[in-house]
């Protein structure tokens, strides 16, 4: 007999792969209106490694996407990624919720 704790990884990965185009879109929108410069804005995303979602760069542009996030030197934090998790934590928690319950 199949117990419904085997069901539900499928799910929630099925839920999260579904997620990473609009989270994308989202995360690219905000750092867009944040003014951050369109040569990082392009190259962010977000992935799913099928235990976490979690937001992806390049290591060759990490440097800068830390400096605009927590600021350096005298330029002043321009925080896109904490806001952006703070906002769209909810919704990937009822996407997903949604999707186990269906």
């Amino acid at each position: 007999m199949a117990s419904a704790t085997n069901n539900v990884d499928p799910i929630v990965s099925d839920a999260a792969y579904f997620l990473l185009p609009t989270l994308t879109t989202e995360l690219r929108n905000m750092a867009k209106a944040a003014t951050w410069p369109e040569e990082i804005v392009n190259q962010l995303s977000i992935d799913f490694d099928g235990d976490s979602i979690f937001i992806s760069y390049p290591d060759s542009i990490a440097s800068k996407v830390i400096g605009l996030e927590y600021g350096h030197g005298s330029d002043r934090p321009n925080s896109v990624i904490r806001a952006f998790t703070y906002r769209v934590e909810p919704m990937i928690k009822k996407t997903i919720g949604a999707r186990i319950v269906e």
